[in-house]
Parts: C-alpha cells; sequence; structure tokens
C-alpha cells in the first residue's frame, strides 16, 4: 500500500485516492432518491427516479465508492424480462460499466457509464432472489453494482405495479455511527438526557422528577427539560408520562406544555396529599 496526499501540489490523483478518504465517513450506498417505481401505464418497465448513491469497488483496505447520481426527470426506463410460466423474483440494480471508455467530453462520464439493469432470478413455484452469480452475469463480472429494488414477476404477468416492487435501498449514514449521547438537564426537573442523531431524524429521552412540598392535594408543578443546546431545529412530537407507584391511576400525571426546539415545558399533577418525589418517563422526536 501507498501513503497518499490527494491532489498535493498539481500532482495526479487516480480515482482511488480521490474517494477513498471521503468515503470512509459514510456506510451505506444511497443518498437521495433513486427510487424504483412502475412506469406511469403499467407495462413491463419500470423507473428509477432521480437521485445520488454510491457503488463499492475494490477489496479492504484498497476499496472505495464511485460516486454516481442522475437527474432524468422522467426517470430511467429499467425493462422487465418477459414473465415465465413460473413466477420469478428479479432485482433492479445500478452498476458501473467498466468497459465504456472514460473521456473529457462530455463531462462527468454522461456517456452511460452509469447503467440500470432488471436482473431475472429463475422461475420455480417458490421463488428466490437473484444469486450473485446471475447479478454479475448481468453485468459483467467486473462491473461493481448496488441493488435498488425487488420486483416479483407473477407467472405469465403482462404488467408489473407497485405491490410488485419492494425497496431494497441502502440509505448513506455517516460512518461514525449512531452513538447514544447523554447530557444532564439543566432544566429544574433534572435528570439525565439520551439523545441520538439518526441521520437527520432526532430522538431524546430520559427520566425526570421534582418534589412536591405542599403537601396538599391537587398540585400542579411545572418543570422543564432543555434540549442540548442547538441539537434540535424542529419539534415532531413530545410526550411526557407519570412513573414511580403512584403514576396515573394512583392520583400522579404529566402532561407536556408548548415544546420548542429549546426546551419542553411539563405539568405535574397530584391528587394524593402527601409530599414526595413526581417522576415522569419522557419522549421527544425532532429534525
Amino acid at each position: 500500500m501507498s501513503k497518499i496526499v490527494v491532489n498535493y501540489n498539481g500532482g495526479a490523483s487516480d480515482e482511488y485516492a480521490t474517494f477513498k478518504g471521503l468515503n470512509e465517513a459514510f456506510s451505506g450506498q444511497v443518498f437521495k432518491g433513486l427510487d424504483v417505481v412502475p412506469n406511469g401505464s403499467a407495462n413491463m418497465t419500470v423507473r428509477v427516479n432521480p437521485g445520488s448513491g454510491r457503488i463499492p469497488t475494490g477489496t479492504a483496505p484498497a476499496d472505495y465508492y464511485y460516486m454516481i447520481s442522475h437527474d432524468t426527470t422522467a426517470g430511467e426506463s429499467v425493462t422487465i424480462a418477459t414473465a415465465s410460466a413460473s413466477p420469478r423474483i428479479d432485482y433492479v440494480v445500478a452498476y458501473v460499466d467498466k468497459s465504456v471508455t472514460a473521456v473529457q467530453s462530455p463531462v462527468n462520464n454522461t456517456n452511460n457509464v452509469l447503467k440500470f439493469v432488471a436482473v431475472a432470478g429463475t422461475p420455480a413455484s417458490s421463488p428466490v432472489v437473484p444469486t450473485t452469480a446471475q447479478i454479475q452475469s448481468a453485468v459483467g463480472a467486473a462491473n461493481p453494482y448496488i441493488i435498488l429494488a425487488q420486483v416479483a414477476v407473477p407467472a405469465s404477468t403482462t404488467q408489473i405495479t407497485a405491490p410488485n416492487i419492494a425497496d431494497l435501498r441502502q440509505f448513506v449514514t455517516t460512518s461514525a455511527g449512531v452513538a447514544v449521547k447523554t447530557i444532564t438537564n439543566s432544566g429544574n426537573a433534572g435528570g439525565t438526557i439520551f439523545y441520538i442523531n439518526l441521520g437527520g431524524l432526532k430522538l431524546l429521552w430520559g427520566t425526570s422528577s421534582q418534589q412536591n412540598n405542599t403537601g396538599g392535594a391537587n398540585t400542579k408543578i411545572a418543570v422543564v427539560v432543555n434540549f442540548p443546546a442547538g441539537f434540535l431545529t424542529a419539534v415532531q412530537s413530545a410526550t411526557a408520562t407519570a412513573s414511580g407507584p403512584y403514576a396515573n391511576t394512583d392520583g400522579i400525571y404529566a402532561n407536556v406544555g408548548t415544546v420548542t426546539k429549546d426546551s419542553m415545558p411539563v405539568n405535574l399533577f397530584t391528587t394524593v396529599g402527601a409530599n414526595g418525589y413526581m417522576s415522569f418517563n419522557w419522549f421527544a422526536i425532532g429534525l
């Protein structure tokens, strides 16, 4: 193996050097789109909608990914082979055709280097998905690919509709993973906040409490959970549920006030005439 510095001082870099470091930051294959849908007038074709992704090539540690995209508004058409007397399962794949010579013009290798194709499985009364050997035979032994969808081809059918198509895209996430982080709630409810970013969808949860010092029944205590600073841009949903031996049926209740991207107010109610801590579990979903 070599020690690599990409594009140093005008020196040449190949596709391996250019993409190796960048792609270490990700796992998965599809950034956006590339979903497979039926043709507008159902027949034996499907369409791959516009989108972008990456196709793996090489063997670790010398592996990297080709960055791909297509922006054909109507989608790229893919023909499904004529149905057989027995049902069949096909794959729709995207692949890089290495037999096509790279060119300076047109730019971006738009000369059909990126291809979409349906790979037919073997017809049978109980069909199975295409094998790796069948895929590689269809796209070319040296050509890397990703699987976008599975298509069930009923016996003797003449059209593919939405229920025949199963989405198999693997969406890209950061290689840093989805580690759960924690922070102490700075609001008066206290407790620990657990939070995680699932590639844009953000989850937060925890258990907090506040003491009822009045000793009286029918008491309301207002508490606050302060979300991690800058973590959310919007909140989709938030709930709070009383916990502990007196929760709900025995006189302790919790409800959520107006939630913002920064905080979640919670009102704790008690119908029990005694001092003590009122605990609650909470959960929030945001962006």
